[in-house]
Parts: C-alpha cells; structure tokens; sequence
C-alpha cells in the first residue's frame, strides 16, 4: 500500500489497491488416496437443505446489491454446482466435509456474514482443485516450481555511484522521510541518514538480511502515482546503486521484500496488454496485468509468481524463513469489485485463500503480514466509521489492523479504531506500523510499534513514512 500526506509530499495514498489473486496449482491427473470413504452425495443434500434455508425470495440482482442473504445462496448454488465436477476431477470430500457441516448453524440463526466466509472457503477450495486437474479442457498454467521467466526486458541497469551513509550495527528499523532513506534503533533512537539524494518520490524500502542490500520503489512521475513506480537496488558496501528490473512498465508499487537468497519480491506489470485501452474488458487486462514477481538483486532469477485475467495483485510481502508470500488482490468486476487476502508458497504454488474484503475505500483489505512462525496474518482493513484528512481525498479515510489465524479464523481488531493505521511489519513479538491522523493536536504521522497482541503501542518517531524492520532485528 502507499502512504498519506504531511505539509511537504504525500506520503500514502490510498488508490495503490491494483491488486487481485493466484493462479491454479500444478495441474495434475492423480486421484487422492482417501483414507476413509466419505458420501459426497451427503454433502450435497446438505447444501440443498442450506438454500431451502436461506429461501427462495432471493435474486441474482439482489446479490449484486450487496443484500447478504442473497449472497450466501448464490455462493451455495455455486458450490452445488461445482462440487461432483470437482469429485469427478479428483477432489478429495474430506476437505470440505467439515465447513459444509459448518454452514448449518449460521445460516439457521441468520448470521450471513458468518456464512458468507464459511462458502468463500470452500469455493476456495473448489477453484483451488482445477489446478489438480485438468477441468473442461482447459489449459492450465504451471505455477508449482520456480521457472525463470523468459523476457527480453532490461532486468537490471548500469551501476552508479551513490553517496551512502553507513549503516550502524545497531540499526534494526528503515525508513524513509522526505524522499531520504534513515535507519533507527527499535526505540526510535540513534537515527541514521543513509541516502542523502532527495529527487525520487520514496514508497517502501527494504533491507536485505545479510544487511549488504538495500531496495527500494518510488514513483517516477508523481502525479500518476504508482503506476509510475520503478526499483533501485543498493549495494551499501560498495556505493553503488543500479535499477532493478527498468525494462518493466511498472515495478514495486504497493510494497518490496527481501527474502535470505537475495530475491526481491515485487508486484509488476512486464508489459500492459492494451498501448491505449478503450473497452471495459481491455481496461480490466490492463488492471489484471499487476502481478507478483521476484528477482535477484543482480537481476537473475525474474520469476512471475501469479498470472491471472480478472484480478490484480499488489502489497506483497515475505514470510521470515521465505518459505511463503503474502499479497492482496482485488477482484475486477466494476462496480462490484472486492478485495482478498492470500498466501501461497515462495515459489508460486499452493495459492490459499485467508480473508475476503469489500470495496476499495469502504471495507477493503490491504498489507498483508505473516507472523514469524506462518500461523497467523496482519492486515489493515478500511473502518468506514471514521474519517481523517477531510481535505486530502488520498487520506480520508480510517484503517483498524486486523489479525487473523492463517485460514482465516480467529479474527482480533488490534489497534484502536480512528487512526489510519496500515502497513505492519511483524518482528520477533513486536509489530511495526504507519500511523496517520488528525484527530490528534497536531496530527501525528510517523512510526508506532506494538506487542504482537496490540498491547503496549507506542509512537517512536513522528513526521516519518513507511517503516521496516531490518531482518532479524527487533526487541
């Protein structure tokens, strides 16, 4: 995501939500070895029983209107007719047998929300299976293991020598404020400034782990906001700087990792689709062109890790043994579009559905972030019940931190509601997040740190941008 506005230059933004989902598994033709048989023609009249339950008054339009009820049904009917395809494909029941049986008790007591999540899972699961077979001929891409990716786009630039600050063996936060890079202790202190070059609109920058790299994104042209979004690669022992993947019609927007092998996670766009778009669908292409990427930092390796024709990704970030990536997605369905919350592997395979959002600007979900040992998620989430900034339309707005377990369940509001805060960063037992607003004399946007469980925040450092922790770095 990118960042709000103080006297001098915006500093995030609110539209960086180009985003959308995963592509299939590995397309493969085994059937799975159950270990126990389960009558899937059970499940299937006990989704029946669900929608005589939900009623019959229920219209396709009155789903698209946003009416809950609705919206379950139409997710049941979907699931009904998905389901013995996906059998005969090789699915395995077991996996659905549970959350079916889960469907029951919300919808009977009327909490269609509730149910609402429960039918996303499993349709997750449903649409997950095609990349298990090969459904109605189609042909599916292959996104299980790593594969270079073949382009005849500049992966990396020249070098340049850059006038770098050192980087103290203290330092456990990087950040940026107008336009330089600076680096902190975990307690705000002993502040750093590590690039002295203020001419690029900074976003986001990441430290490598070995504490040798640095990467960061920012916008070229300012006033189109992230699509402009180029990368810069810095080797701090050397002074020297390089642009990483320049080739790319836009790269990094929304959010840059690192993971232990020198990769640099990113969302891009290789190429839009359509030179000057003029239908919906055409519009649509271009929007679904954002997708996850990674490259080394010598330029090696480029790997499109999603690829997909009716969502957008952005908002990427990397577990902390790199064994998984998380992102946002939106859905593009104008004027019906919602956003998503995803993980998957670090090498493209096994995409999973976490959480399902609304709209961008009124329930929308962004910023995703593993805990370190993979069992939970951070993410913000727009609180449409407040507002801040009334005059800047890139900030006002409100986001509460929400975290959940990694299938979705267990969901905890951890920061208090008002502030826009977004963009965690999760450490050890410590969160780091951008905090911005104006409900406070005189507003405060800059740096907080909090426990894991939302407990102790507090304000390191005011009048900052987007922060990160530096790799095995936190207290």
């Amino acid at each position: 995501m990118q960042a709000a506005k103080t006297n001098q230059r915006p500093l995030w933004r609110a539209d960086s939500i180009l985003a959308m989902a995963p592509v299939p598994t590995k397309v493969s033709s085994h059937m799975p070895t159950l270990t126990r048989p389960i009558h899937f023609r059970t499940l299937l009249r006990g989704l029946v029983l669900a929608c005589a339950l939900l009623g019959a008054g229920c219209s396709d339009q009155a789903a698209a209107d946003g009416n809950a009820q609705a919206a379950v049904q139409e997710k049941v009917k979907r699931i009904q007719a998905r389901f013995p395809a996906w059998i005969a494909a090789g699915g395995d029941p077991s996996r659905v047998a549970a959350l079916g049986k889960e469907l029951d008790d919300p919808i009977r007591a009327g909490r269609f929300d509730e149910a609402e999540k429960i039918a996303d899972r499993i349709l997750a699961i449903l649409d997950g299976a095609k990349a298990e077979s090969v459904v109605a001929g189609a042909a599916l891409p292959d996104l299980a293991a790593p594969t270079q990716t073949p382009t005849d786009l500049a992966t990396v630039g020249p070098e340049r020598e850059v006038e770098l600050g050192r980087l103290p063996a203290t330092a456990q936060i990087v950040f940026s404020r107008r336009d330089r890079v600076y680096v902190m202790d975990a307690d705000g202190g002993n502040e750093t400034q590590i690039t002295k070059d203020g001419d690029r609109h900074l976003e986001h920058v990441a430290i490598s782990p070995d504490r040798r790299f640095m990467v960061f994104n920012y916008f070229a042209r300012p006033a189109e906001g992230g699509e402009s979004s180029r990368m810069v690669v810095f080797d701090l022992e050397r002074g020297v700087e390089r642009d990483l993947v320049p080739g790319f019609h836009m790269a990094g927007n929304g959010g840059v990792d690192w993971d232990s092998k020198g990769y640099v996670y990113f969302t891009g766009v290789d190429r839009l689709p359509f030179a000057k778009p003029a239908s919906r669908e055409e519009f649509i292409a271009n929007y679904a062109a954002h997708d996850v990427w990674k490259v080394r930092y010598d330029g090696s390796g480029l790997t499109r890790l999603t690829a997909t024709t009716d969502r957008g990704e952005a908002d990427v970030s990397v577990s902390e043994d790199g064994s998984m990536i998380a992102y946002m997605d939106m859905f593009i369905n104008p004027p019906h579009d919602f956003t998503e919350i995803w993980v998957r592997n670090s090498d493209g395979s096994n995409p999973r559905l976490v959480y399902k959002g609304g709209k961008a600007r009124e329930s929308s979900v962004h910023d995703p972030e593993l805990s370190p040992d993979n069992s939970r998620m951070i993410f913000s989430k727009v609180n449409p019940d407040f507002h801040n900034f009334p005059n800047d339309p890139n900030a006002n707005t409100a986001h509460d931190l929400i975290s959940t377990a990694i299938d979705g369940s267990d969901e905890k509001r951890l920061t208090a509601p008002g502030p826009i805060s977004v963009i965690p960063d999760w450490v050890g037992d410590k969160i780091l997040y951008l905090q911005l607003t104006d409900q406070d004399s005189p507003p405060f946007l800059g740096i907080v740190v909090m426990d894991s469980d939302g407990g102790n925040a507090r304000r390191i450092k005011a009048d900052s941008n987007i922060a990160k922790w530096i790799p095995r770095h936190a207290q």
